[in-house]
């Protein structure tokens, strides 16, 4: 039995010796390496730009996809209010349009909405309300512009380190000036 085990050992010893050098020698090596490295910065990080995008089309999808669940019921809100606004601001203003008509053609000013006929306090209530619904409408256009720039800035910094080891450090130090030495300071930030 044990000359078996011997036999087998140096036939397997022998063919082991017997194999081809590789024809690429170190070269393989460093070729393959890189490939790792490379295979690394593949990895999928997290994106702003898709954010962005998420957060443009439907607000809070952004926030959603950057784990920002607390940020979600602010941008609704500010949204419906602004909407609410505008909506509100946009009824009136139509109303006050019709109450301007029924002045014009000499309606019974108290079946109107501003119950009044004067067309000078007329137009300046239309205007006031138009005004209110233009700016309830930039309101609204910002709401939504502030939802895509928090979803953006919230990726750019999803990674970022906020560990305890940030520090900063202020000390005298020499600095060599020639043949000489001076004193000053030192100015050092960890991260």
């Amino acid at each position: 039995m044990r000359r078996f085990l011997v036999i087998i050992f140096i036939f397997t010893f022998s063919l082991a010796l017997g194999q081809k050098k590789d024809s690429l020698g170190t070269e393989h090596l460093k070729i393959s390496a890189e490939k790792v490295i490379k295979a690394d910065t593949l990895i999928k990080k997290h994106s702003p730009q898709l954010a962005l995008y998420m957060s443009a089309l439907v607000p809070g999808l952004g926030q959603v996809y950057n784990h920002q669940w607390l940020h979600i019921p602010v941008i609704y809100a500010a949204l419906a209010y602004t909407f609410y606004n505008y909506n509100i601001y946009r009824v009136q203003y139509w109303m006050a349009r019709n109450d301007i008509i029924s002045a014009m053609n000499n309606i019974d000013y108290t079946l109107t909405y501003n119950k009044t006929s004067d067309i000078n306090q007329l137009l300046s209530i239309k205007e006031a309300y138009r005004s209110r619904r233009d700016l309830s409408f930039l309101m609204f256009v910002g709401a939504w512009t502030l939802n895509v720039l928090d979803a953006y800035v919230g990726a750019e910094f999803y990674d970022f380190d906020i560990s305890d080891d940030l520090s900063f450090r202020l000390s005298p130090s020499l600095i060599p000036m020639g043949r000489e030495k001076n004193f000053g300071l030192s100015f050092v930030v960890n991260f």
